[in-house]
């Protein structure tokens, strides 16, 4: 396991950090020869009273983060890599590292010390549909939590599957690129593998988890026809899968799916009969109450389920859309919306202003 680190083996970057911390911010921008620039969601400030960064900067940063990894020396990697490391009372962090004709660029993004308890993430009960799966009742199925880069979907399936681990005996695999959350000891056993280091490939490490008595499989965002058909697979095979994959809404992911097989009649009922829930999902930052969770959730019952495998998308949104599938626990984003707004969360202009931002995503 790699070490933590401290504020002080940032050297060179350890004001930005500093200053991330105290402004919360989501991400830190760092392009060599550039001031940095501190984000908070889609919203971007460039550093006050910093320097610009220096190659030097860089370089010592990535030797220093990448030093316990076992894929080679570290600076072979800094121009091109994804991996994560912990800052002692900072937080851990994943980062993003490329070479372009500006030079090296670092995307870097917060993530939570410790796993959030499932009910401070949804503290509306937004997920009431899933309250079985996540009390290890049901362990079959599959789970995805879709939305764009910085929705926090990862955050979402780490607080859930460490609920579940608290509540059941069984094996739980994780398998991540790169490994984002540290999970405590619980109830279940848990053990997580980083996906190029520990396991070649998703596809490989879902291939080992299916030789071994594991109970809850999580993987990280999917993006190859081959991983989508294989975590499916697992999940028609009686496994309870977490999977993200990067689609906008629960509708846009059900007709995705469908886009991953050519044998339509075969797949959909696949699709259909393994789908457990689909879980889209955005974020809002409010300056008074902090970051705000606004989820769609889609849970088919039975007819839904039967359109889904005759390919009757038009059906599956009416049925969706009306109020056929409310009781299971299925919420639109508008129907999310209007309860914050009831609620007294969000004002009216703040709905009209996500209203405006869905419609551009779709």
């Amino acid at each position: 396991m790699q070490k933590e680190l401290s504020i002080e083996d940032m050297a060179g970057l350890r004001e930005v950090f500093s200053q991330a911390k105290s402004f919360d911010a989501t991400d830190i921008y760092i392009l060599q020869d550039r001031v940095p620039r501190l984000g908070r969601l889609k919203d971007y400030y460039p550093m006050t009273e910093s320097s610009e960064i220096t190659q030097a900067d860089i370089e010592q940063f990535t030797l220093t983060t990448m030093a316990d990894r076992k894929n080679g020396a570290a600076k072979e990697h800094y121009s091109h890599s994804e991996y994560a490391f912990s800052i002692k009372e900072h937080g851990r962090y994943r980062v993003s590292s490329t070479r372009s004709e500006e030079g090296i660029g670092l995307s870097i993004r917060k993530l939570p010390y410790f796993i959030p308890a499932l009910t401070d993430i949804d503290k509306r009960n937004f997920l009431k549909g899933l309250k079985s799966v996540f009390e290890g009742k049901e362990t079959t199925g599959l789970i995805l939590h879709t939305g764009i880069t910085g929705s926090g979907k990862s955050t979402s399936i780490a607080s859930e599957v460490d609920t579940i681990a608290r509540n059941i005996s069984g094996n739980i695999f994780t398998f991540e690129d790169p490994i984002e959350y540290r999970y405590t000891r619980t109830k279940a056993m848990i053990r997580q593998y980083e996906v190029g280091r520990d396991v070649p490939s998703y596809i490989e490490g879902m291939k080992f988890a299916l030789r071994n008595n594991v109970s809850v499989i999580v993987i990280g965002e999917v993006r190859l026809h081959e991983e989508i058909r294989a975590m499916v697979d697992i999940a028609m095979r009686g496994h309870l899968v977490f999977a993200t994959l990067h689609t906008s809404n629960a509708l846009n992911t059900i007709r995705f799916l469908d886009s991953v097989s050519e044998d339509k009649d075969s797949w959909r009922q696949l699709i259909a009969y393994s789908l457990r829930a689909v879980i889209s999902q955005k974020l809002l930052w409010l300056k008074d109450r902090g970051f705000v969770f606004i989820p769609e959730v889609f849970i088919p019952n039975s007819m839904v389920r039967n359109k889904i495998s005759r390919g009757e998308f038009k059906e599956v949104k009416e049925a969706f859309y009306s109020n056929n599938l409310r009781e299971n626990g299925s919420f639109t984003f508008d129907d999310s919306l209007n309860i914050l707004c009831k609620q007294g969360i969000l004002s009216d202009n703040d709905k009209r202003s996500i209203n405006e931002d869905l419609c551009v995503l779709g």
